[in-house]
């Protein structure tokens, strides 16, 4: 199951949650049966009501005492292999001409331009990669193929080429091991004070950007990230402005570490779940 945070202008971010982590949340949601006699929540957006009753048996869960927008789903949290992780990584468009990124406007560069949100999108036909500009300001490189940001600046571009050979030579390995496992990223909080376990943040952004690549050492013999990695207010500040989950942060209260779990916890059939609660 998971809860969609958001305000009135955007998405913020996911909570997810395993099997046995909600026997104290479903029942303080009003749930109702689609015509698949599927369970989904009643509300569009949890009642105050709802969140009030949660918290009551779940006072860890702080990020319902803002005022976000919370939504629910049970949508089964698919996870990626590291099959799918390595395709993506090795997704490197090279020097062909512009796809279309979206309001086509003038050239900025003698360069194909494209306006999309509010950043202007200018085709980089050298490194096959679009720059994402914000008024003059270049906000990173922007790979069309994968639809993520690979780097913030130019001079971390031999290190992104680095990273996409990479993934090439561990490819054919596992294409051979067939692996299927499949797993999720999440950025997992912890009480400061009590070390105990609060929620977990879908991350699904660490699959696909160069992030961790770039702006994180990993641990010996982890190049894939899969153990555990702290959080510290400067990798957070530097995270907050790669990714597109607006993750509040309060280090004052907790503890934050990027993480890769089994998705097998996070996918289940929710009529499964209500039948265990007693």
């Amino acid at each position: 199951m998971i809860l969609y945070l958001s305000n009135k202008i955007h998405s913020k971010y996911k909570v997810v949650f395993g099997k046995s982590e909600i026997n104290n949340i479903l029942p303080n949601i009003e749930w109702v049966k689609d015509d698949d006699c599927t369970y989904v929540a009643k509300n569009d957006r949890l009642s105050k009501t709802e969140i009030k009753n949660i918290l009551k048996l779940n006072p860890k869960l702080d990020f319902l005492f803002t005022n976000n927008i919370v939504e629910v789903s049970n949508v089964i949290c698919r996870g990626f292999t590291i099959i799918e992780f390595f395709k993506n990584k090795t997704l490197y468009p090279g020097n062909i001409t512009s796809p279309i990124m979206g309001d086509q406007i003038i050239p900025i560069d003698n360069s194909p331009t494209f306006a999309f949100g509010n950043s202007n999108y200018v085709w980089r036909a050298e490194l096959g990669l679009f720059e994402i500009m914000t008024d003059i300001h270049s906000v990173g490189f922007y790979n069309s193929l994968t639809r993520s940001l690979v780097f913030k600046t130019i001079n971390q571009y031999d290190k992104y080429l680095e990273e996409v050979n990479f993934f090439k030579s561990k490819l054919e390995d596992y294409m051979e091991k067939g692996d299927k496992e499949r797993y999720v990223r999440v950025i997992t909080v912890y009480d400061k004070t009590t070390k105990e376990l609060k929620y977990r943040i879908l991350n699904e952004e660490f699959n696909y950007n160069s992030f961790a690549h770039i702006n994180m050492k990993p641990l010996e013999n982890d190049e894939l990230f899969f153990r555990s990695y702290l959080i510290t207010e400067k990798i957070a500040k530097e995270y907050s402005s790669w990714a597109y989950i607006d993750v509040d942060f309060d280090f004052s209260k907790n503890e934050y570490y990027f993480e890769t779990l089994s998705a097998e916890t996070f996918s289940y059939n929710l009529a499964d779940v209500f039948k265990d609660i007693k």
